[in-house]
């Protein structure tokens, strides 16, 4: 193992040539992509080739995505939805098997199914395609609506919270502040939270309406605005992070009609996770779940 003084200089060094041309930036960087280097090399040289406009960056970062750690895969999309020449490489690697369309977070389909390229949108729409028609919506309801009369588990509702809802709320020290305080449940019914987890796009409120933005030089971002300014718009992604983009830099900007959370979430939490998780909920913020 490199002490971390050497491995501090390896960054420093592809900090420095991430400004050099991008074939002499390739072959030092895909050799250290490799899954055997240390994982802040691999996030360095993914962010080394982030920097370049070169839209072959996309096809080498996915080349290396079978191999690549939580970490790394999670710099590799931020990486390659920066920039929106990168975006097609992306649908095709998922198309050929390569990404599992599981690995792409709700937010980021809702960036590839809203390419201006037509072609690559419906390709992308294909790809992500939700079964969401109203009569299916309404018996998915019905069959979780009947497993909140079941005994349940707040310690493994804790589980399906940590697995599942994480990444945008935040109890505690742990999570992120993106999406609305778990703290409203108090004042729901559990049919209401119910319908909030499998139909988040049926009421979106204003403040947490995703952005999506296009700006100069390809960049791409997307996220709740957080903030704007006369000069300037912030928006807070989905990881807790936040981006300034400068208003004479925005070419386009349009509000989603899809929440972050994803449609799909039945997919992960059957009926009794949906049921153990309203109950943890409730315990959390001092209700009394059915667990007797």
């Amino acid at each position: 193992m490199e002490p971390e003084g050497e491995l501090a200089k390896r960054r420093e060094a592809l900090q420095i040539l991430a400004s050099a041309p991008f074939e002499v930036l390739l072959p030092v960087a895909s050799k250290l992509l490799d899954s055997r280097q240390a994982p802040s090399i691999q996030v360095a040289a993914i962010g080394a080739l982030g920097l370049s406009g070169n839209e072959r960056a996309a096809e080498v970062l996915l080349k290396g995505w079978p191999g690549f750690s939580p970490a790394s895969r999670s710099a590799v999309l931020r990486t390659i939805f920066s920039r929106r020449n990168r975006l097609p490489a992306l649908i095709e690697a998922v198309e050929k098997g390569v990404v599992h369309p599981g690995d792409i977070s709700g937010v980021q389909r809702e960036q590839l199914k809203s390419i201006p390229n037509t072609n690559l949108a419906e390709r992308a729409g294909k790809l992500f395609e939700e079964s969401s028609s109203e009569a299916k919506l309404t018996a998915r309801i019905a069959r979780y609506r009947r497993a909140l009369d079941n005994r349940t588990d707040p310690a493994k509702g804790k589980v399906v919270y940590q697995k599942n809802c994480i990444v945008c709320h935040k109890l505690g020290d742990e999570g992120n502040e993106v999406g609305p305080s778990l703290g409203s449940i108090t004042g729901k019914p559990d049919e209401s939270v119910l319908m909030d987890i499998l139909d988040p796009n049926g009421k979106i409120e204003p403040e947490y309406k995703l952005y999506l933005i296009s700006a100069e030089g390809g960049k791409a971002h997307a996220g709740v605005l957080a903030s704007e300014s006369p000069t300037s718009v912030i928006l807070k992604r989905v990881d807790g992070g936040t981006d300034v983009i400068l208003r004479k830099d925005i070419i386009q900007m349009t509000a989603s009609e899809l929440s972050l959370m994803p449609a799909n979430l039945h997919a992960q939490i059957n009926p009794q996770d949906a049921a153990d998780l309203i109950a943890f909920l409730r315990m959390t913020f001092a209700g009394n779940p059915k667990s007797q």
